[in-house]
């Protein structure tokens, strides 16, 4: 049911991308701490004025822009970021289509799935290794935080619990995505 030869290929083939992806996501997030710091109660403030803006913060973000807003919901923000949404799911694309549209573009389908292997190997191995990879760039934004948080004075505690359930979700979504790209992949030829 899981074949590792496949899997290390699956993990060999991306690994250079995943890498990069995660380090792209948690040095963004780190340079966006400061920034939330700075300028992320007046940027509310601002925005709240306008009430289609608003709205749209609150749906996104999950967050209230009236009262008062801590430093944990601002780094929040992390997570939904279009530079951090477009690294995770550009790289969980990239690694699921190369499976089977890739292998079809190269022209190499046909020896992979001659191989005395079943199909649901195929898979199961596959699926595993891009799970992975979409478990390490959910992970992304809350390393960012925390090492965020401990280079720059925040003036309020930053509890890094509260970051456990966007990281989930975030999880969820790149899930989604690859599940979504693993199906289109199935039934193109192309990657591109």
């Amino acid at each position: 049911m899981f074949n590792s030869a496949i899997f290390s290929k699956t993990i060999r083939d991306s690994a250079i991308t995943i890498a990069l992806a995660v380090a792209g996501i948690v040095a963004f997030v780190i340079l966006l701490v400061p920034i939330m710091l700075n300028m992320g109660t007046e940027l509310l403030e601002f925005v709240s004025k306008i009430d289609f803006i608003k709205k749209i913060l609150e749906v996104t973000l999950g967050i209230k822009t009236e009262g008062e807003v801590s430093i944990n919901i601002l780094f929040g923000v992390g997570f939904t970021h279009g530079t951090v949404l477009m690294l995770a799911w550009g790289t969980l694309i990239a690694t699921t289509t190369r499976v089977i549209a890739g292998e079809i573009e190269r022209g190499t389908a046909d020896i992979l799935l001659t191989l005395p292997v079943s199909r649901l190997e195929v898979y199961v191995s596959t699926t595993l290794a891009w799970l992975m990879a979409a478990a390490m760039l959910s992970l992304g934004p809350i390393i960012g935080v925390w090492i965020g948080s401990r280079l720059f004075e925040t003036g309020e505690v930053v509890e890094m619990s509260r970051y456990i359930a966007p990281t989930v979700n975030f999880f969820a979504v790149n899930v989604a995505i690859a599940s979504l790209s693993c199906l289109f992949s199935c039934m193109l030829d192309r990657r591109a």
